[in-house]
Order: C-alpha cells, then sequence, then structure tokens
C-alpha cells in the first residue's frame, strides 16, 4: 500500500481560520459597496462548454484552460473568467431585460497560469458587468466603482493604467490586415512595446501559424510553390511528401498535409504590411504616462498615419470626468492590452507596487459573437481577490477589515 502523502495540486491552495475570514470580509465589503451602487447579483456555472471561452477570449487564455471531454463527449472547461459566462446568461433571456444592466459576481476562475508568475490557479474573481451602456460616462462610472472598491478596503499606493482598443485597431484598419494578424497584434501589445526582440519573436509566432509568408530568401522552397496555380501547388507538395517516404504524418494523408499548407500559404499577409503594422504598432504601445503629455504623442503619430483621433479624444475626455477621485496615480498606457480578444475600446488595470489588482475595458462585439442577435454596448471589470488580500496584509489592514465587518 502506498502511503505517501497526497498533496494540493500546484497552484491550488487550502484556506482556513484567520484566512478564510480576510477572504470573507474583502468579498462582503466589495459585494455591498456594488449593492450600493444598484449592481445585483448574478451566479453562473464553474463549467461551460469550451467555445463559449474560445470564440472571442484570445490564444492565451485559451492555452491556460482546464478543458476535458465528460462522460457525454462534451468539450467542457472550468471557467477561466465570469465576463463571458454572464454574457451567455445574458443572451439567454435578453427580450425580458430592461437596458442597461447592472451585475455583480464572485467565484473561483481556473487558469493554468506559470507558477512563476502567480502562485495560484485557482482564485477569486469578484467584479461587475454593465450591459447596454454606451458613451464615455458609462466607461467613467465603471472605472470609478473599480477605484471606490479599492478606497473602500483602505489600500494605498496603488495606480490606475488606461489605454484604449480602438486606437490600435484605428491604426491596423488601413494597413490591409487579415482579422487574424490584426488580433495577434493586438494580443502582442504589451511585447510588442518592449524592444526589438520582441517584434522579432511577435513576427516568428505569425510564421509559425501561417498568418504571415516567410521573407523572402527565408525559404525558396516555399516561394516557389506559393508561385504555382493551386493544382499545380498540391501536386507539388504531395510528390515532395511522397519522394520523402512520408505519404503519412500520424493520421493524414500527404494530400491533406499539402492542402491545408496551401490553404495557410494563400491566406497569409505580406510581410511588408505586417512588418510596418508591427512597427507602428510597437511605437504606439511604447506611449505610456501622464494623461496630457502621453496624448500628445499618441496624437502626433495618429496624425503621422492620418488615423481617427476620436478614440483619443475620449480619452482625454474620460480623463477629465475621472478628475482626481480616484485616489490614484493615474497613466494612459497605449500598450495595455489585457490579454483577452474581445475588448473594442477603454481598457484599464489598477496595480499596487506591480501586483495587478483589478482590470476590465470595454467589449461591444461580444454578445453578437457569442450567438447574439446584435451588437449590445458592454463593459465590466474584476478584481483578483487574493491579491487584494495580499495587499491588505503587506499594509496590516487585513484584520481591521475582519473586525470592522
Amino acid at each position: 500500500m502506498d502511503n505517501k502523502i497526497i498533496r494540493p495540486v500546484p497552484g491550488f491552495v487550502d484556506a482556513q481560520g484567520a484566512d478564510l475570514a480576510a477572504r470573507g470580509a474583502i468579498q462582503s465589503a466589495i459585494q455591498r459597496l456594488f449593492k450600493r451602487h444598484g449592481y445585483d447579483r448574478i451566479d453562473t456555472p464553474i463549467l461551460e462548454h469550451t467555445d463559449l471561452f474560445l470564440r472571442k477570449s484570445g490564444g492565451e487564455l485559451a492555452s491556460q484552460m482546464y478543458t476535458f471531454t465528460d462522460q457525454g463527449g462534451h468539450q467542457v472547461s472550468l471557467r477561466p473568467e465570469f465576463t463571458a459566462s454572464v454574457i451567455r446568461a445574458f443572451i439567454q433571456r435578453a427580450p425580458s431585460f430592461n437596458l442597461p444592466l447592472r451585475w455583480q459576481y464572485a467565484g473561483p476562475v481556473f487558469r493554468y497560469e506559470p507558477l512563476e508568475r502567480s502562485r495560484y490557479r485557482q482564485f477569486t474573481q469578484q467584479g461587475v458587468e454593465l450591459i447596454g451602456a454606451t458613451g464615455l460616462e458609462a466607461d467613467a462610472e465603471v472605472i470609478a466603482l473599480a477605484c471606490a472598491g479599492i478606497r473602500e478596503l483602505g489600500l494605498s499606493n496603488c495606480s490606475l493604467d488606461i489605454g484604449h482598443i480602438g486606437v490600435v485597431l484605428s491604426l491596423l484598419d488601413g494597413l490591409n490586415l487579415s482579422e487574424r494578424v490584426k488580433a495577434t497584434l493586438v494580443s502582442s501589445l504589451p511585447e510588442l512595446s518592449q524592444d526589438a526582440g520582441s517584434i522579432a519573436a511577435v513576427k516568428d509566432r505569425l510564421v509559425s501559424t501561417g498568418a504571415l509568408k516567410p521573407a523572402s530568401g527565408e525559404s525558396y522552397l516555399v516561394s516557389l510553390i506559393g508561385c504555382l496555380p493551386e493544382q499545380q501547388a498540391e501536386a507539388a507538395i504531395e510528390g515532395l511528401l511522397t519522394g520523402l517516404r512520408a505519404e503519412t504524418v500520424g493520421s493524414r494523408q500527404a494530400s491533406e498535409i499539402g492542402a491545408r499548407f496551401l490553404e495557410k500559404l494563400k491566406g497569409s499577409d505580406k510581410p511588408e504590411h505586417v512588418e510596418t503594422a508591427m512597427n507602428l504598432v510597437a511605437k504606439l504601445s511604447s506611449v505610456k504616462g501622464k494623461p496630457a503629455p502621453a496624448l500628445k504623442k499618441a496624437r502626433a503619430i495618429a496624425a503621422e498615419q492620418g488615423i481617427d483621433a476620436a478614440p483619443l479624444e475620449q480619452l482625454e475626455r474620460l480623463s477629465d470626468l475621472l478628475g482626481k477621485d480616484t485616489g490614484m496615480q493615474v497613466s494612459i498606457n497605449f500598450g495595455l492590452a489585457r490579454g483577452l480578444a474581445y475588448y473594442t475600446g477603454t481598457v484599464f488595470e489598477i496595480y499596487r507596487n506591480r501586483l495587478p489588482l483589478c482590470g476590465g475595458g470595454r467589449y461591444d462585439g461580444l454578445v453578437r459573437a457569442l450567438g447574439g442577435e446584435q451588437d449590445v454596448a458592454a463593459l465590466g471589470f474584476a478584481y483578483n481577490l487574493e491579491h487584494l488580500k495580499e495587499g491588505l496584509a503587506e499594509e496590516g489592514k487585513t484584520t481591521k477589515l475582519t473586525e470592522g465587518d
């Protein structure tokens, strides 16, 4: 008999006693705050169909999901975030709701995060979704509510970063790029803002997925095949594989591999277009700092490229609406992407000494992407409850919060 002690799965931790009480006190305080601002509670299942999260969430999240096939043969996943589940619930009963709709939620989510980046692979998200609200006033309401929660808990030394995905999308719209390349570049914003080596890494990723043709000279064979008529190209690839005695690779025939390779080649973007886009996005995503100087730099880039500056005007007005009531340092950060592909407008994150406390933004296209009949304006944010607790513990305020509850 094996008497070896069974330990928790890496990234999953037990909670009891004072630790559990502190987490409960934080959750209760935030829940009351949300309720005072008109946000009613909703709960969604921990387990959802995998496709719910794959349609519009982005590659990074897909690689972190806990996914399996259940006994009924369904591909399912433990929820990695709440927004997609909340929007699914909205779509199911959309005709019965009066908009705008304000919902709050709290519960565990699951992501296979690298342990050097986070010790939690199960953590608690607590947040809100504001569905059916357009305009900067709605953006300001949600961001101000996120800041109010930080003040409610008594956390200090926090900073607020605000970006706008719409600015980046406007930059890319005139460059004749595929949606696949656009999505990759937007999700790579933080990476592209770093250095030339990061730009090369993003380019390599685009080539490996077939979204970008190799540059001239990188592959003479690929260039040659790409110039052939379709039937001849397929025959050439199949002949090459057969000549290499690779009639089958795994369970796929050489003809199938050839067809898929050709499809990728045909669907690739031109290297010069992608190169231009990467350099422009890298330039814009490096713009960070206090609102006035950061917006001035962004306007110069917009004017230089002839792109729509309306999102920049929105950011300036949003900064004015928020004013100085946030209680924290506010920065504009065009390298902010949030790691999710469904954002379309304002995005934001709140940090304490580089520890991310919460984040969110606007996602006006998600309702239709998940099966809704039409686009519905929506935005929201979520706190990481474990990170809030860490921040409070560092400031010695966890005990006071528990006693005050």
